[in-house]
Protein backbone atom coordinates (compact mmCIF):
# COMPACT_ATOMS: atom_id res chain seq x y z
CA UNK A 1 0.00 0.00 0.00
CA UNK A 2 1.46 3.35 -1.10
CA UNK A 3 -0.16 6.64 -0.13
CA UNK A 4 0.01 10.17 -1.52
CA UNK A 5 -1.17 13.21 0.45
CA UNK A 6 -2.01 16.27 -1.63
CA UNK A 7 -1.73 18.92 1.07
CA UNK A 8 -1.96 17.77 4.66
CA UNK A 9 -3.58 20.09 7.21
CA UNK A 10 -5.14 19.22 10.57
CA UNK A 11 -7.53 16.67 9.11
CA UNK A 12 -4.84 15.23 6.87
CA UNK A 13 -2.47 14.68 9.79
CA UNK A 14 -5.15 12.70 11.63
CA UNK A 15 -5.32 10.33 8.68
CA UNK A 16 -1.55 10.38 8.25
CA UNK A 17 -1.17 9.21 11.85
CA UNK A 18 -3.92 6.63 11.32
CA UNK A 19 -2.06 5.15 8.34
CA UNK A 20 1.27 5.10 10.14
CA UNK A 21 -0.26 3.45 13.22
CA UNK A 22 -1.80 0.79 10.97
CA UNK A 23 1.66 -0.38 9.95
CA UNK A 24 2.16 1.48 6.67
CA UNK A 25 5.87 2.16 6.29
CA UNK A 26 7.01 5.78 6.41
CA UNK A 27 8.79 5.40 3.08
CA UNK A 28 5.49 4.35 1.47
CA UNK A 29 3.81 7.68 2.28
CA UNK A 30 4.53 10.87 0.32
CA UNK A 31 3.30 14.40 0.95
CA UNK A 32 3.14 17.58 -1.06
CA UNK A 33 1.90 20.83 0.46
CA UNK A 34 1.58 24.44 -0.56
CA UNK A 35 5.18 25.18 0.38
CA UNK A 36 8.51 23.32 0.50
CA UNK A 37 8.80 24.37 4.15
CA UNK A 38 5.47 22.79 5.03
CA UNK A 39 6.38 19.55 3.28
CA UNK A 40 9.75 19.37 4.98
CA UNK A 41 8.17 20.02 8.36
CA UNK A 42 5.86 17.03 7.89
CA UNK A 43 8.76 14.89 6.68
CA UNK A 44 10.81 15.81 9.74
CA UNK A 45 7.97 15.17 12.18
CA UNK A 46 6.65 11.90 10.71
CA UNK A 47 9.56 10.58 8.66
CA UNK A 48 7.52 10.41 5.46
CA UNK A 49 8.67 11.22 1.93
CA UNK A 50 8.28 14.56 0.16
CA UNK A 51 7.12 14.78 -3.44
CA UNK A 52 4.79 13.17 -5.94
CA UNK A 53 4.50 9.38 -5.99
CA UNK A 54 3.72 7.56 -9.25
CA UNK A 55 0.68 5.25 -9.24
CA UNK A 56 -0.08 5.35 -5.51
CA UNK A 57 -2.64 2.94 -4.09
CA UNK A 58 -4.43 5.78 -2.30
CA UNK A 59 -4.52 9.56 -2.63
CA UNK A 60 -5.81 11.72 0.22
CA UNK A 61 -7.07 15.12 -0.95
CA UNK A 62 -6.18 17.58 1.79
CA UNK A 63 -6.90 20.63 -0.36
CA UNK A 64 -9.73 23.14 0.09
CA UNK A 65 -12.73 22.87 -2.26
CA UNK A 66 -11.78 26.05 -4.12
CA UNK A 67 -8.37 24.56 -4.91
CA UNK A 68 -9.80 21.60 -6.81
CA UNK A 69 -9.81 23.39 -10.16
CA UNK A 70 -6.07 24.02 -9.75
CA UNK A 71 -5.26 20.40 -8.86
CA UNK A 72 -4.48 17.94 -11.66
CA UNK A 73 -5.80 14.48 -10.81
CA UNK A 74 -5.94 13.19 -14.38
CA UNK A 75 -2.67 11.28 -13.90
CA UNK A 76 -4.32 8.71 -11.63
CA UNK A 77 -5.68 5.48 -13.09
CA UNK A 78 -8.49 3.15 -12.01
CA UNK A 79 -5.99 1.36 -9.78
CA UNK A 80 -5.83 4.40 -7.48
CA UNK A 81 -8.35 5.25 -4.77
CA UNK A 82 -8.91 8.96 -4.13
CA UNK A 83 -10.27 9.89 -0.70
CA UNK A 84 -12.08 13.22 -0.87
CA UNK A 85 -13.18 15.04 2.30
CA UNK A 86 -14.00 18.16 0.25
CA UNK A 87 -17.20 19.69 1.60
CA UNK A 88 -19.86 20.26 -1.03
CA UNK A 89 -17.86 18.73 -3.89
CA UNK A 90 -19.62 15.83 -5.57
CA UNK A 91 -17.58 12.91 -6.85
CA UNK A 92 -18.40 13.77 -10.47
CA UNK A 93 -16.63 17.12 -10.03
CA UNK A 94 -13.33 15.35 -9.43
CA UNK A 95 -11.96 14.82 -12.93
CA UNK A 96 -10.08 11.55 -12.85
CA UNK A 97 -10.27 7.91 -13.91
CA UNK A 98 -9.46 6.86 -10.35
CA UNK A 99 -12.05 5.50 -7.94
CA UNK A 100 -13.36 8.35 -5.76
CA UNK A 101 -14.65 7.82 -2.24
CA UNK A 102 -16.20 10.82 -0.53
CA UNK A 103 -15.91 11.11 3.22
CA UNK A 104 -17.29 13.71 5.58
CA UNK A 105 -15.65 13.56 9.01
CA UNK A 106 -16.27 15.93 11.88
CA UNK A 107 -13.92 17.72 14.25
CA UNK A 108 -14.50 15.18 17.03
CA UNK A 109 -12.22 12.68 15.27
CA UNK A 110 -9.32 14.34 17.04
CA UNK A 111 -10.85 13.23 20.36
CA UNK A 112 -11.64 9.74 19.02
CA UNK A 113 -15.40 10.36 19.27
CA UNK A 114 -16.08 11.52 15.73
CA UNK A 115 -18.26 10.13 12.98
CA UNK A 116 -17.24 9.87 9.34
CA UNK A 117 -19.86 9.67 6.62
CA UNK A 118 -18.81 7.64 3.57
CA UNK A 119 -20.13 7.50 0.01
CA UNK A 120 -18.63 5.03 -2.46
CA UNK A 121 -19.65 4.12 -5.99
CA UNK A 122 -17.48 1.04 -6.48
CA UNK A 123 -15.52 -1.48 -4.46
CA UNK A 124 -11.79 -2.10 -4.47
CA UNK A 125 -9.26 -3.79 -2.22
CA UNK A 126 -7.81 -0.40 -1.28
CA UNK A 127 -11.26 0.86 -0.34
CA UNK A 128 -12.01 -2.23 1.78
CA UNK A 129 -8.70 -1.71 3.57
CA UNK A 130 -9.42 1.98 4.14
CA UNK A 131 -12.93 1.41 5.51
CA UNK A 132 -11.83 -1.39 7.81
CA UNK A 133 -9.14 0.93 9.17
CA UNK A 134 -11.73 3.64 9.86
CA UNK A 135 -14.09 1.21 11.59
CA UNK A 136 -11.39 0.14 14.03
CA UNK A 137 -10.74 3.74 15.07
CA UNK A 138 -13.92 5.78 14.59
CA UNK A 139 -17.63 5.48 13.97
CA UNK A 140 -18.47 5.37 10.25
CA UNK A 141 -21.80 5.57 8.41
CA UNK A 142 -21.91 4.38 4.80
CA UNK A 143 -24.47 6.41 2.82
CA UNK A 144 -26.54 4.89 0.02
CA UNK A 145 -26.45 8.03 -2.12
CA UNK A 146 -24.33 11.15 -2.37
CA UNK A 147 -27.35 13.29 -1.56
CA UNK A 148 -27.83 11.31 1.64
CA UNK A 149 -24.25 12.10 2.64
CA UNK A 150 -24.84 15.80 2.01
CA UNK A 151 -28.02 15.82 4.09
CA UNK A 152 -26.63 13.81 7.00
CA UNK A 153 -23.50 15.97 7.02
CA UNK A 154 -25.66 18.90 8.14
CA UNK A 155 -26.14 16.91 11.36
CA UNK A 156 -22.89 15.01 11.92
CA UNK A 157 -20.48 17.43 10.26
CA UNK A 158 -22.06 20.63 11.54
CA UNK A 159 -23.38 19.06 14.74
CA UNK A 160 -20.55 20.02 17.10
CA UNK A 161 -21.20 23.71 16.37
CA UNK A 162 -24.91 23.21 17.20
CA UNK A 163 -23.96 21.80 20.59
CA UNK A 164 -21.56 24.68 21.21
CA UNK A 165 -24.28 27.20 20.25
CA UNK A 166 -26.79 25.54 22.60
CA UNK A 167 -24.17 25.42 25.37
CA UNK A 168 -23.39 29.10 24.87
CA UNK A 169 -27.07 30.00 25.27
CA UNK A 170 -27.36 27.89 28.43
CA UNK A 171 -24.24 29.58 29.77
CA UNK A 172 -25.68 33.02 29.08
CA UNK A 173 -28.95 32.11 30.82
CA UNK A 174 -26.99 30.68 33.75
CA UNK A 175 -25.37 34.08 34.25
CA UNK A 176 -28.62 35.98 33.72
CA UNK A 177 -30.16 33.95 36.53
CA UNK A 178 -27.36 34.71 38.99
CA UNK A 179 -24.43 32.44 38.18
CA UNK A 180 -20.98 33.64 37.15
CA UNK A 181 -19.10 32.95 33.91
CA UNK A 182 -16.61 30.51 35.45
CA UNK A 183 -19.27 28.32 37.03
CA UNK A 184 -21.31 28.54 33.81
CA UNK A 185 -18.50 27.12 31.69
CA UNK A 186 -17.75 24.27 34.10
CA UNK A 187 -21.38 23.41 34.76
CA UNK A 188 -22.35 23.28 31.09
CA UNK A 189 -19.25 21.24 30.21
CA UNK A 190 -20.11 18.73 32.94
CA UNK A 191 -23.72 18.73 31.78
CA UNK A 192 -22.82 17.68 28.23
CA UNK A 193 -20.00 15.31 29.15
CA UNK A 194 -21.98 13.63 31.91
CA UNK A 195 -25.13 13.29 29.80
CA UNK A 196 -23.18 11.71 26.95
CA UNK A 197 -21.48 9.26 29.32
CA UNK A 198 -24.78 8.41 30.98
CA UNK A 199 -26.38 7.64 27.62
CA UNK A 200 -23.41 5.57 26.47
CA UNK A 201 -22.86 3.61 29.68
CA UNK A 202 -26.54 2.96 30.43
CA UNK A 203 -27.24 1.63 26.94
CA UNK A 204 -30.56 3.48 26.93
CA UNK A 205 -32.06 5.26 23.95
CA UNK A 206 -32.30 9.04 24.13
CA UNK A 207 -36.06 8.75 24.78
CA UNK A 208 -35.43 6.29 27.63
CA UNK A 209 -32.76 8.58 29.08
CA UNK A 210 -35.22 11.49 29.06
CA UNK A 211 -37.70 9.42 31.04
CA UNK A 212 -35.11 8.78 33.76
CA UNK A 213 -34.73 12.54 34.28
CA UNK A 214 -38.21 13.91 33.61
CA UNK A 215 -41.16 12.77 35.76
CA UNK A 216 -44.61 13.07 34.25
CA UNK A 217 -45.78 16.17 36.13
CA UNK A 218 -42.37 17.55 37.07
CA UNK A 219 -40.44 20.73 36.28
CA UNK A 220 -38.23 19.09 33.64
CA UNK A 221 -41.22 17.69 31.78
CA UNK A 222 -42.82 21.15 31.76
CA UNK A 223 -39.69 22.54 30.06
CA UNK A 224 -39.74 19.68 27.54
CA UNK A 225 -43.41 20.30 26.80
CA UNK A 226 -42.57 23.95 26.14
CA UNK A 227 -39.84 22.84 23.72
CA UNK A 228 -42.50 20.94 21.79
CA UNK A 229 -45.04 23.78 21.94
CA UNK A 230 -42.49 26.28 20.62
CA UNK A 231 -41.60 23.95 17.76
CA UNK A 232 -37.98 23.15 18.69
CA UNK A 233 -37.83 20.28 16.19
CA UNK A 234 -39.11 22.55 13.41
CA UNK A 235 -36.55 25.21 14.33
CA UNK A 236 -33.69 22.70 14.16
CA UNK A 237 -35.05 21.26 10.92
CA UNK A 238 -34.99 24.78 9.45
CA UNK A 239 -31.28 25.06 10.37
CA UNK A 240 -30.57 21.79 8.59
CA UNK A 241 -32.51 22.76 5.47
CA UNK A 242 -30.64 26.04 5.18
CA UNK A 243 -27.32 24.26 5.67
CA UNK A 244 -28.27 21.70 3.01
CA UNK A 245 -29.25 24.42 0.53
CA UNK A 246 -25.92 26.15 1.10
CA UNK A 247 -24.18 22.78 0.65
CA UNK A 248 -25.78 22.47 -2.80
CA UNK A 249 -24.71 26.01 -3.63
CA UNK A 250 -21.12 25.12 -2.79
CA UNK A 251 -21.41 21.98 -4.89
CA UNK A 252 -22.57 23.92 -7.93
CA UNK A 253 -19.80 26.50 -7.63
CA UNK A 254 -16.97 24.00 -7.05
Amino acid sequence: MTIQFIWCGKLGTLFLELFLNSGIKKEDISVITGSPEGSQELAKKYGVQVGTRENPSLVFLGIKPQQLSMTDLSMYSKNTLIISPLAGVRAEKIKTEALVCRIMPNILLQNNHGTTLVYKTEESESLKWFLSLLEKKWNIVVCKTEDELNQLATISGCGPAYFFAFAEILGQLWQEHGGDSESAQKTIENLFLGSALYSTESGKTFAESINTVASKWGITQKALDTFAEKGLKDIIDAWLREAYLHWNTLSESA
